[in-house]
């Protein structure tokens, strides 16, 4: 891969991380915290092509709320060794788990499309 093309696909995946446009860099994408607008308003970029955005948006947030689990467990167990109490710490991971879940969706999305547009390639998709 050349400098210009990791240099690509270093701004569209921060763009993701952003909440932008992967293509762009427009923001404002969302019309609300749950709510993708169809296409961007600047260069038409549509965020939701097919059926599969949607799993995986839900794949990219699942491996974030996957990971945080198991960071949480690792240092819940390395705190409370010898005798950890285990309903806390099963009330914390789920309270996590939610919570990481509805925080992280949004972001989910666009660096979700962010990684549709590095796969696909940057010349394709609607304008």
């Amino acid at each position: 891969m050349s400098e210009l093309e990791t240099r690509r696909v270093t701004v569209a995946l921060l763009r993701g991380m952003t909440l932008r446009c992967a293509r762009c860099g427009k923001g404002g994408v969302f019309k609300g915290w749950f709510r993708i607008v169809e296409r961007c308003p600047r260069c038409g970029l549509r965020f939701e092509q097919d059926e599969g955005s949607r799993l995986g948006s839900a794949m990219v947030n699942y491996a974030v709320v996957g990971g945080t689990l198991v960071a949480y467990i690792v240092l819940a167990l390395i705190v409370t060794l010898p005798d950890p109490p285990v309903w806390p710490l099963v009330g914390g991971a789920v309270a996590l788990v939610l919570v990481v879940a509805i925080v992280f969706f949004p972001f989910a999305k666009t660096i979700w499309s962010a990684l549709d547009l590095v796969m696909k390639g940057f010349d394709v998709g609607d304008r």
